[in-house]
């Protein structure tokens, strides 16, 4: 019996063994590429209909502030003083 006939017969099967993983795995790298290419695309156009959205509510609060200056202003002044109450509760509770 002839070694080297012996021994092509196994390697030919990992050949075609590695062969068939490399090909796998060139499949499994195009698929993750088109994946991801597909959430970027999609990532995209969710940031710009949030970029619309935003521009949207920032149009009607300007409209807003226009129509009812004094309402803005006393707002504005309450807002401030409840995250101002809030800071100070914290900043107090935390020297306690």
């Amino acid at each position: 019996m002839d070694i080297t006939a012996a021994t092509r017969a196994p390697l030919k099967g990992i050949k075609s063994t590695t062969e068939d993983l490399m090909d796998q795995a060139a499949e499994l790298r195009e698929r993750l590429s088109e994946t991801a290419n597909d959430a970027l695309k999609q990532s995209k156009r969710a940031l710009g209909r949030l970029q619309d959205s935003t521009e949207d509510v920032l149009s009607d609060t300007r409209q807003n502030i226009r129509k009812n200056p004094f309402e803005a202003v006393v707002i504005a002044a309450g807002v401030g003083a409840g995250v101002g109450l809030i800071i100070g509760y914290l900043l107090g509770s935390r020297r306690r």
